[in-house]
């Protein structure tokens, strides 16, 4: 059974059960209506829309997307992705409008094939499995309403847009359904299992973090149609520049320090340690300090004393008596230098090795 693909929620109504079986649902909730009870659709295999004379090509209906696209200033030079490519048609009206950097996805090999054949950029892929790229804009035209899990399919597509990059997704617009009415199975299908308006398609966008910039109801040929462009939310984009930075920073400093201890501890047969904090502990469980080598530990914290660190007690520092040949490993970079003052101040002539050169 299908939780609501907005909030998620397993408590609904049934509206209207088809005489295929199929229910079509309001969810308590939220009030997002969709259907559950056929086998989900195998678009890989089975897509209807690899056949040119079954499923027609719609220029107009493409041109509108791509003037959509325009007017909310989406430049000439801007990476597109179209999610479910099928035949190619939008990318056609993209490339004619002067949007050269366009490619398409679609699960279905057969339609991949022939957008190939036309010359189009296209491959075989999902949401889940990004292409090694990001995009400034990714259209979802006619798709949502045929995905069985929105959530993962909405923080899939996520992934693939730059920070300052769009998503464009038409749905078609299910307040309009009755006012349009074409056949029997134009609205509720096997195919078409999400049923939105604009309010509940902005909510899942919300609730998957994007936030959305605009929306639009119109009809094509009679067919109800609702968009919406949003961009994700990227929250403290300062925030993680910055630890990006420090990253950078730190991992070659990571790598210095333990190649430096590698080297250094290399051939000794013990050691002690003076100082058990988070780097000790990062350094030892991580084993670039060999912990069967270890004989004694100390701290100058009072916290630490009589606790164990692989199975030795630390001593207070006034109880620490390492031997004389013993080399004493200082575990801290911010206060080595007060470190070595207070073990020369004991009287204490080992060998002192430190974190860094």
């Amino acid at each position: 059974m299908r939780n609501c693909p907005v909030c998620q929620s397993d408590f609904r109504d049934v509206l209207f059960t088809m005489p295929s079986k199929q229910t079509i649902n309001c969810c308590v909730e939220c009030g997002m209506v969709f259907s559950d009870g056929l086998p989900p659709m195998d678009y890989a295999n089975d897509s209807i829309y690899t056949c040119a004379v079954t499923y027609p090509a719609q220029p107009e209906h493409y041109r509108k997307i791509v003037q959509n696209c325009i007017a909310h200033g989406v430049k000439k030079d801007a990476r597109i992705l179209d999610v479910g490519c099928a035949l190619g048609g939008l990318m056609k009206a993209f490339i004619e409008a002067g949007y050269p950097h366009i490619s398409g996805i679609s699960l279905s090999a057969g339609e991949v094939a022939y957008c190939r054949e036309q010359g189009l950029m296209a491959t075989v892929c999902d949401v889940a499995n990004p292409l090694p790229e990001h995009f400034d804009l990714v259209t979802v035209s006619h798709v949502l309403e045929h995905v069985p899990d929105v959530p993962k399919f909405l923080g899939d597509l996520r992934r693939w847009i730059k920070p300052g990059g769009r998503v464009y997704i038409e749905v078609p617009d299910a307040t309009s359904y009755a006012g349009h009415f074409t056949s029997i199975c134009q609205g509720f299908n096997s195919e078409h299992i999400n049923h939105f308006d604009h309010n509940h398609l902005g909510e899942a966008l919300l609730r998957n973090g994007f936030h959305l910039r605009d929306y639009e109801h119109y009809l094509f040929d009679g067919y109800p149609c609702v968009c919406v462009l949003a961009e994700p939310r990227w929250f403290n984009a300062n925030l993680r520049v910055k630890v990006e930075a420090y990253r950078d920073k730190l991992v070659p400093q990571i790598k210095r320090v333990i190649e430096h201890l590698t080297c250094e501890l290399d051939g000794i047969e013990c050691f002690s340690i003076w100082g058990i904090g988070q780097t000790t502990q990062m350094l030892l469980a991580s084993g670039v300090i060999p912990s069967e080598r270890l004989v004694e530990v100390t701290d100058t914290n009072t916290a630490y004393h009589s606790k164990q660190i692989e199975g030795l007690y630390v001593r207070a520092p006034q109880d620490f008596h390492p031997a004389p040949d013993m080399p004493i490993l200082v575990c801290s970079q911010l206060h080595s230098a007060s470190i070595i003052d207070r073990i020369r101040e004991m009287g204490l002539t080992n060998r002192i090795i430190t974190l860094e050169d």
